[in-house]
Order: structure tokens, then sequence, then C-alpha cells
């Protein structure tokens, strides 16, 4: 009896135990995850509390416009500018009558459509041909093309509003205030949209290589190529924020925690470029390119005296609107500033005024031009294999004749030659305000090789940029002072205050008698020389023609069927308005400069002369 009882108080103690243990390790475990959650994992759970009940978001600031200055009117002219534009988008799954819906959304988004259709085939056509206005492909499809497009884009808005098992369906991007106006005065069910920036640009292809374009980065909008990239930290502003605490349903507490900060607009930009002149520029570049059935061209025009560029335009160029369409982002580029070539023949004015400017040569030095020239080992002949005898300095800008320049080169000597063709800002940056800008390259005239300096001397055997070229022809026309170009002509700030551009000189070249000298001989050469075309009746016009060769990709040597016509020169010769070079690459019906670029320099220069009101010399 003993003996049971003492058994079953043993058990007793047991479950007691058992229990005691059992409530221990429940304890243990309890604060074992305590310790976990706010020691070992504090941090983490504060963030994740944090992350639930803070709110950060960024508030993004309005893009700086561009314009251009108009003469005939105090009103500014956008060049870019923002537009807000709604993304439409559907929930089909709450969608009462989609068929209703579509027919209803179709004849709204008609118009959109179409004008896809139409991007669509400019696209298309320039692909096969660079040459034609974007205007000129507008209506360049069938009836039939255009009912098979929208009877597609009607099935597929379809298809959209029919799935039911969709709770968001994008119906139409890049839409207009007056079309979702009309979309949301349907009141149907399951149709939302979403505002959104968009950069446009009002002339299209016009100023696009000028402008460049606003892409998307992973921090945002940003400026690309051209002045929307150069200046892009400007005309981007200052983004604001919003930060504090929200609510159970997300909404913004103000607390004394709170802080906002606004976003700071960018600024404005007013462009050099005179809208007038720019636009007869293009459309007469666009018109002798199409002539021609040339490739590609460009035209650059520049005020010598202060640098302001003042019209700037190429041939092909792309729409800033719809640069996503294009598949050769090469176009992006502005040749006049991006790319470099060999100069050719308007060169030879730097070599004469390197040789006055010197004291080696006068306007009536002679030399005896044997047709060609053996330098070391190579013989280097003129354009037309002749020789011209007795020839004077002036002669050889009216001729072209290679054999002179060389003549002259051996006058000055190669290394004060090469001074002379960096003091003139080849081989650098001009520092103008687009973006990207190549130096050009003139490493040739480093080399010990004769022939190498020779040929330079008539623009073979180094590279320019076009801006290059107007800029040292500027010098010239300028009394010999060369001026930094620029493209932007003031900067408003957001609160309206103004910070323009001045003229800056980079260095005095050549002297002002050296100046005066060339200008005359230049104007010899429109008079009598290569250039006649190039005149403008009444006035006296300084200018030179090229005709350039173009070299091979690979293996060294020029490409036998293909050459670039260039003029480059100023008007007029006494206090000029304007310095231009005109190019038309590889022309196919003619060969010679001055029958594809001298006569558009002479159309454009008559132009300029009666805009600026320039009275007639004689």
């Amino acid at each position: 009896m003993v003996f049971n009882k003492k058994t079953r108080r043993k058990k007793k103690n047991n479950r007691l135990n058992i229990v005691l243990a059992i409530i221990f390790l429940f304890n243990f475990l309890i604060l074992l995850k305590l310790f976990n959650l706010q020691v070992i994992n504090g941090n983490f759970f504060v963030e994740a509390s944090s992350d639930q009940h803070d709110i950060y978001k960024k508030i993004t600031p309005k893009r700086g416009r561009i314009f251009l200055e108009d003469k005939f009117s105090d009103e500014l002219y956008p060049v870019a500018v923002n537009h807000e534009l709604a993304l439409v988008y559907a929930d089909p799954a709450i969608i009462d009558n989609y068929l209703e819906l579509t027919k209803k959304l179709s004849e709204i988004l008609k118009p959109l459509w179409i004008e896809e259709k139409k991007q669509e085939n400019k696209k298309a056509k320039k692909q096969d041909d660079d040459k034609h206005d974007d205007d000129d492909y507008d209506d360049d499809y069938s009836e039939e093309e255009m009912e098979e497009f929208l009877e597609s884009k009607i099935k597929d808005l379809k298809e959209k509003l029919a799935d039911k098992k969709s709770r968001y369906k994008v119906i139409a991007k890049q839409v207009s205030k007056e079309n979702l106006d009309e979309i949301l005065a349907l009141k149907e069910r399951g149709i939302g949209y979403v505002n959104e920036n968009f950069r446009y640009y009002p002339e299209s292809s016009m100023l696009s290589q000028i402008s460049g374009f606003v892409g998307h980065s992973d921090e945002g909008q940003k400026g690309r190529y051209g002045v929307e990239g150069y200046f892009d930290e400007i005309l981007r502003g200052k983004p604001g924020s919003v930060c504090g605490k929200k609510d159970a349903l997300g909404y913004f507490l103000s607390t004394n925690n709170s802080k906002i900060t606004s976003a700071e607009s960018g600024s404005d930009l007013v462009l050099t470029i005179d809208r007038s002149i720019q636009f007869k520029a293009c459309e007469e570049l666009r018109k002798s390119v199409e002539a021609h059935d040339a490739d590609s061209g460009m035209v650059v025009i520049m005020n010598p005296v202060t640098g302001a560029i003042i019209a700037m335009c190429s041939e092909p160029n792309y729409d800033a609107n719809y640069y996503f369409q294009e598949e050769d982002i090469s176009v992006f580029n502005n040749p006049a500033v991006a790319t470099q070539y060999e100069p050719g023949s308007i060169f030879k004015p730097i070599t004469v005024a390197a040789g006055l400017d010197a004291g080696k040569i006068s306007p009536n030095t002679t030399y005896y031009d044997a047709g060609c020239i053996k330098v070391g080992v190579e013989i280097i002949c003129n354009s037309d294999f002749k020789s011209h005898e007795i020839q004077n300095m002036t002669n050889v800008l009216e001729e072209s004749l290679n054999t002179g320049t060389i003549f002259i080169l051996n006058q000055i000597g190669k290394d004060k030659f090469k001074k002379y063709v960096e003091d003139f800002g080849f081989g650098s940056l001009s520092g103008v305000d687009l973006n990207p800008e190549s130096r050009g390259d003139i490493k040739a005239l480093s080399k010990k090789q004769e022939i190498y300096s020779a040929t330079a001397s008539f623009g073979q055997g180094i590279s320019t940029t076009p801006l290059q070229l107007v800029s040292s022809f500027g010098a010239i026309a300028n009394g010999g002072v060369l001026m930094k170009p620029f493209i932007v002509k003031k900067i408003i700030s957001p609160n309206n205050v103004e910070n323009k551009t001045e003229p800056k000189e980079i260095r005095r070249v050549i002297s002002s008698k050296t100046s005066a000298l060339v200008s005359g001989m230049l104007a010899s050469v429109v008079k009598k020389g290569h250039g006649k075309r190039a005149g403008v009746e009444g006035y006296y016009v300084a200018g030179k023609t090229g005709t350039a060769q173009v070299p091979k990709e690979e293996g060294g040597g020029y490409k036998e069927d293909e050459t670039i016509g260039s003029f480059i020169g100023f008007a007029p010769v006494e206090n000029p308005k304007f310095v231009m070079l005109v190019r038309i690459d590889n022309p196919k019906d003619v060969i010679w400069a001055e029958s594809s670029a001298a006569p558009l320099f002479g159309r454009l220069a008559k132009f300029m002369l009666n805009y600026y009101e320039v009275e007639p010399e004689y």
C-alpha cells in the first residue's frame, strides 16, 4: 500500500515535471523569437514598417522650352515645347457591351490611326529615298491600304475590349485633350486614363538636327543630341519631392515631420537661328539635293562678326517627334559639327592667307604653272591637268591651281603653315553649344614626308568639319579675328532673368590688311573665276568653289565616281552680313561645284541681301 502511494506520487511528480518542461520550452521559444525579431532582424522590420507608413514621391519639373526670334514679330517662335497627352486604357472585366464601345471608340480614334499610318508610310518610303520632304509622303497610299489598316486597328481594339480575363489594356497613346474629352464624354465603365508629358517639336524636321530630342533613361527624361543634349541640365530643371506619412488608405498625412520640396522648372532657350533664313535655306537645299540626285547636302550660315549661327540644315534629316522610328541613328548627328571630310579646294584661301600674312607672297607674286609638280617621288597635277604658264596668286584662286598652293607652301615652310592652320581653328573643337562635335584631323601636317603638307595645301589628306570651315572664313571676313560660334542667344530662367551670350573672340589669326587682300582676291574668284554662278548682281561677293574627292573606306586612295561639291563665301565683301557654306554630296548629273553648290549659294545670298535690306553696291 505504501509502495503504491509512493509510485503514484512519483508518477504525479513526473507529469508535473513534464508540464513544467513544456512551459519552460514554450517560454524559451517565445524569448528566442522575440530576440530574433527585436535584435537580429530588428532593423528589417523597422524598415518594413516604415515602408508601409512612409511616403516619398519625386516631383518632375517642367522642362524648359526652346524658341526662335522672328524678325517680323515680337513673339517668340516655339522650337520645342511640352505637351500633356493622355494614355487611355480599359478594364475589359467591367465593360458592359464591348461591341458597342468598340464602335464608339473607333470613330474617335480614327484620326489618330490615320496619322499613325502616315508616319509608318514616311518611314518605309524614306528608307528607300531620303531626298524628299516629309510631307511628300503623307498621302502616298491607296484607299484600299488605308481601309485595310483601319480594319486591323478596329479588330485589335475589339479583341482588347473583349478580353474579360484582363484588367488592363492600353487603348491609345498620346491622346490630345480634345480626343480625350470625347472619350470621357461617352461615360463608359472600364475606361480610364493617365496624363503623360511629351516633348513636341512644331517644326518637325526643319530644326531636328539643331534641337535634338528628349529620350528616356533610368533617371527619366533626358536630352539627346543637339541643343537638347548640350543644355540638358539647364533645360530639365531640378526635381522636387514629398516626404511624410500616409494613412491606411495611402493618403498623405500633413504632420510636423512632413517635408515638401517644390520642383524648379528648367530654363528656356532662345536660339540665334533666324527662322525665315532657316526655312529658305532648308527649302532650297532640299530642292538642290533632289535636282542633282545627290546623296546628301548641307547649308551652314553664320554672322562672321559675332559668331552667331544664323541657319544650319542638312539633308537627309529626321522628324524629332518620331525619332524612335529611325533605324539609322547616325541621322541624329548634326553633320555640320559632328562629321568631318576632306574639304578640297575651298581650303586654298587658307593657304593663300597664310602666305600673305607671313609676308612670303603678295596678290601679284607670280610663278610658272607647269600643270604638274613633283613632290618627293609623287607627281601632283591641277584638276584640269593643264599648264597655265605664268600665274599670279589671284589666278591661283580664280583657276583653283593645286600647283599654286604648293608654291605658297614652299615659300612659308611646313611648320609655319601648320601653325596657321591650327590658328584658324582646324584640328580642335570650336566649342559650339551643340552635341556632339568633332575636331577634324590634321595629323598629316605633323608627318615628315613633304607630300602630306603639299596635298593639305589644297585641302586633301586632312579633314575638317563644315563649321570649322565657316568659322575660318568668318575670320577672313571679320578683319582676321576668329570668333567662337554659338547657337543659343540667351537663357531665360524660370524667374524671367535673361542671361545673354556675348560674342567671344578666340584669337587674331591674320592681320586686317591680309584679311582685306584675301577678301578682294575671293571677290575676283566670283567675278572672273569658277565662282561666277555664286554671284549676286549689284553686290561684291567673295567666295571659293571646291570639288573634293571622296576617300575610299578601305585600301587608301579616292573613289573615281564620287565627289563633294562645296562653295564657301561671304557678302558683301565690305561689312559682311553672313558667311555661308553650301555642300552637295555626290551629285549624279554634274561633277564640279560651280554647277552644283555655287548656284545654290547664289540664290541664298540674293535672298539674304534682300532680307537684310543691304543697298546694292553698284
